[in-house]
């Protein structure tokens, strides 16, 4: 496209047409930038994407390193809407602004959103501010571990009350055990749900990967590495597979992961024609490798320090590296990310790939503590990852929440099944309870959008 037909284009939108010096002298001041990302609720990643601003130059904006240019007029710059500069505008274009200046639009045309940006920090507070901001400081910000936390607590302390034996040194690290697999597969569902997505094939990968493992070890003498890690690498990638086939094929994660969990509970019942698979099933028998998976070290299950430093590298993961910032931005708006050079179709690969991945170790994980492995093992870890990435204070439209929070969402869960062995409830009222905690969980986030 030439200038001149970038030009016409262009003057098509009303944003477009050139700003005359009055409309200049009038335009309002950009406000603080702090200010304004913080009135709207939004991460420094996530302002950046939205507003197509480089993170750095934010960054010095907030920090008071560089100021927006207030004076002088910005010259004209190519933007998403007008990939060329528009050297045939004889005068300054609207489109065509500088990142300051789109900020400014925003706050001069924010009506919607309620806010008065320029006086957020000054203005007196009034009673219903108070309570506004009594509320968000005891919910803690959308996405903080602060909700996840006080589930966790609330359900504590009804579990003591329920049972005095909850609270015991063994109870408490047989809990931790068996919710180490949860926790392990929610942390793949976390990242896939941070960006926006969903994966229902979780328990089927998992199930898959721990026949896979079992078949590879006992049935055909691989050894335990090369087991490992062939058993981890299938798993990823059929994350992987699946990111393909939503990114390329433009297939809702929905559909494609519905399939996979069809699909990969079938390649489950193949592997020893729908039977369990264990050591004893030849003879003579073979002890699993890998089952110094189940055992201790220095006093703790092992099983609980890998779930611990799975959360943990995924958590800085999240935090301290680009790929944290690239899954939050595609999350927080993908049209967004996508117009600043996001490759948030790769994005989408990778998370899904991370999901398999996740299952695989899981699967690995209840098979080592099993000793066994059935083609329906983890049968409704999908959904019970779901629950406690939603219960961790990660929303279903993704680009805000920690892993740590997802994690705390698996113990939830973990201590409503140990209470209900405890008191000797069917297993069924798990998915009673379960149920209740997710309403409760959006109510209250509900009501942290209206404490804002």
């Amino acid at each position: 496209m030439s200038d001149e037909e970038a030009h016409a284009a262009a003057m098509k939108d009303p944003d477009a047409r050139p700003m005359t010096d009055a409309e200049w002298e009038a335009s309002p001041k950009v406000p603080r930038v702090k200010t304004l990302r913080r009135a709207l609720d939004l991460t420094q990643e996530e302002f950046s994407a939205r507003f197509q601003i480089p993170l750095g130059t934010l960054c010095d904006w907030e920090q008071g390193k560089a100021e927006p240019d207030q004076s002088a007029r910005p010259t004209c710059a190519p933007s998403p809407a007008m990939p060329q500069p528009c050297s045939a505008h004889s005068k300054l274009c609207r489109r065509c602004v500088e990142p300051a200046r789109r900020v400014a639009r925003l706050v001069s045309s924010g009506q919607e959103h309620g806010m008065d940006v320029e006086t957020a920090d000054t203005a007196p507070a009034t009673f219903s501010d108070r309570g506004r901001r009594g509320l968000r400081m005891l919910l803690g910000r959308p996405g903080s571990i602060r909700r996840p936390l006080g589930f966790l607590v609330l359900i504590g302390l009804a579990a003591s009350l329920s049972s005095g034996s909850f609270l015991t040194l063994r109870n408490v690290e047989a809990l931790l055990t068996s919710t180490s697999f949860l926790v392990v597969a929610t942390v793949g569902e976390a990242f896939v749900i941070l960006v926006g997505m969903i994966d229902l094939g979780v328990e089927s990968v998992l199930a898959a990967s721990g026949m896979l493992a079992a078949w590879l070890y006992v049935m055909h003498g691989f050894g335990t590495t090369s087991t490992l890690l062939l058993t981890l690498l299938a798993g990823a990638a059929a994350g992987c597979l699946v990111g393909g086939l939503v990114a390329r094929g433009r297939i809702p994660s929905f559909i494609v992961t519905l399939g996979t969990y069809w699909g990969f509970r079938g390649v489950a019942l193949l592997f020893n024609g729908g039977n369990y698979i264990s050591p004893d099933t030849v003879s003579p028998s073979r002890e699993f490798g890998f089952d110094w998976i189940a055992g201790r070290v220095a006093g703790l299950p092992v099983l609980i320090l890998i779930a611990t430093a799975v959360v943990v590298v995924a958590q800085v993961v999240l935090w301290l590296t680009p790929a944290g910032s690239w899954i939050k931005a595609t999350g927080s708006n993908e049209n967004a990310a996508r117009a600043v050079g996001l490759r948030t179709g790769l994005v989408k690969v990778a998370v899904l790939g991370a999901s398999g991945l996740a299952a695989a170790a899981a699967g690995i994980m209840i098979t080592a503590w099993q000793d066994s492995v059935y083609p329906l093992t983890g049968q409704g870890y999908s959904l019970e990852a779901i629950a406690a990435v939603i219960l961790g204070g990660i929303p279903f439209t993704g680009g805000r929440g920690t892993i740590i929070g997802a994690a705390i969402g698996a113990l939830v869960i973990g201590v409503i099944n140990d209470v209900i062995v405890l008191v000797g409830l069917p297993a069924l009222y798990e998915y009673i309870f379960v149920a209740c905690i997710l309403v409760l969980a959006g109510l209250q986030a509900r009501a942290a959008v209206a404490a804002k």
